[in-house]
């Protein structure tokens, strides 16, 4: 087969590759042997495939990488290993490697990296290190990643990230460090990354976000830290985030919004501020963000529970009156599962809402709302009052809603997403690689 240049062996039950299966065949350029049950690959299996550009061996049984594995391919672009039982990566397996553009790791039991490993590979845009059991970054790891796009590493032990593990990738665009467990940011970590626009860091231990670890994201669209155990914000820590679209903090401890927080986000679409422990929202928050799309504030409780002396519970007024103002008509607030002063006063709370006679999606789902909206409130042109699993009772002589229906028909630009009811035209603005 000396003009082959193609073999796709992929989703068979082959458990050996023999050694001289490739010798009559050195044009192979795209070879795949994608989720079969190979476990040993022999050292000179691919000796004589100089020429070769893409090698999958994807979701296999593999243990063990010979050394010299991809020797010979100086052409070499692109290698799958994911999904695999591989536990250590040789030192000098991509030494002759150059071209190397994407290499894909996933899914392996790799607990450290050689700090040579990556050396040289100044031309590789993709790295994906997922689901292994890395436990840190060293310093020098990715210094010659100078070219590197996309990093993935969620889903790994990571406990402590080096000041300097990413101080090379000046080209880096999407960094993926979601489920480690790792408790602080060095201040310096992402200084380098000038050119970043996706960030996750969510489901990790952090605890405190200090003010400059952001500072020099001005590219940044989206970030990332849900499900962490944040508690403090310190003040400016989001001002260098200009380009920033959506800011998820969804899962996390803190219980106040100072106004200061999100001044400079300018560019904000999408604000979640959902399940963490809110009690307190400051005048003018939400002022600067009139590109919003989505706020969501549920399942927070924002109030301050007042208990009488006869046994009476009251809840203190939490929401400013002015806290939507300049928030963009089509916004969707959701508010759903709180406990707060909306619940007892919805009638009162609502007519002093100042933005209330421009806002078309309003979410009070999770809620005992007693009343209905008078013809005193400032909504009068509000298209959209979504009430699911609340209790609100009808006027006279209309049929009461059940559990889970809308009280208004939905507007033709307006679609529901899990309970959220979402203007159609985000939706495409809002998408993030897959």
């Amino acid at each position: 087969c000396p003009s082959l240049m193609w073999i796709r062996l992929s989703f068979n039950n082959i458990v050996e590759l023999p050694t001289r299966l490739f010798m009559r065949c050195p044009d192979i350029k795209y070879l795949s042997v994608q989720r079969n049950q190979v476990v040993k690959l022999e050292t000179a299996l691919f000796k004589d495939l100089r020429n070769m550009e893409v090698l999958i061996l994807s979701e296999n049984g593999i243990v063990h990488i010979p050394e010299d594995l991809t020797k010979n391919m100086h052409r070499l672009r692109n290698v799958r290993l994911e999904g695999n039982d591989i536990q250590h990566v040789p030192e000098r397996l991509f030494e002759n490697n150059k071209e190397l553009q994407h290499l894909s790791l996933d899914m392996n039991k790799i607990s450290n990296f050689s700090i040579n490993t990556f050396r040289g590979l100044v031309r590789l845009r993709t790295l994906c290190l997922a689901e292994n059991r890395l436990s840190r970054i060293p310093p020098s790891l990715l210094d010659d990643l100078t070219s590197l796009e996309h990093l993935s590493l969620f889903d790994n032990r990571i406990n402590r990230i080096s000041p300097l593990a990413f101080k090379s990738l000046s080209s880096l665009e999407y960094l993926s460090l979601h489920q480690n467990n790792i408790e602080r940011i060095p201040v310096y970590c992402f200084d380098s990354l000038k050119q970043l626009t996706h960030l996750h860091i969510s489901e990790n231990k952090i605890h405190v976000l200090q003010q400059s670890v952001f500072r020099s994201l001005k590219n940044l669209e989206v970030l990332n830290l849900d499900n962490n155990r944040i508690f403090d914000i310190s003040e400016g820590v989001f001002n260098s985030l200009t380009s920033l679209r959506i800011l998820s903090l969804r899962g996390n401890r803190f219980s106040e919004i100072f106004s200061g927080y999100f001044e400079y986000l300018r560019n904000l679409e999408v604000l979640d501020l959902s399940d963490n422990k809110i009690t307190e929202i400051k005048p003018g928050s939400f002022h600067q963000l009139q590109k919003l799309k989505v706020l969501d504030l549920s399942r927070n409780p924002i109030a301050k529970p007042i208990y009488m002396g006869n046994g009476e519970v009251r809840f203190s007024s939490s929401l400013p009156s002015d806290l939507f103002t300049f928030l963009p008509g089509s916004c969707t607030i959701v508010l759903n599962d709180n406990i707060n002063y909306v619940a007892a006063h919805f009638r009162q709370h609502l007519a002093t809402i100042e933005a209330a006679d421009k806002m078309q999606n309003l979410n009070l789902g999770g809620r005992h709302v007693p009343g209905h909206v008078s013809s005193d409130t400032n909504a009068t042109d509000m298209a959209r009052l979504y009430a699911s699993s609340s209790m609100m009772p009808p006027r006279r002589g209309e049929i009461p809603p059940t559990d889970g229906d809308e009280l208004n028909p939905i507007p033709e630009d307006q679609i529901i997403i899990g309970d959220r009811v979402v203007p159609r035209s985000s939706l495409g603005s809002l998408e993030g690689p897959v």
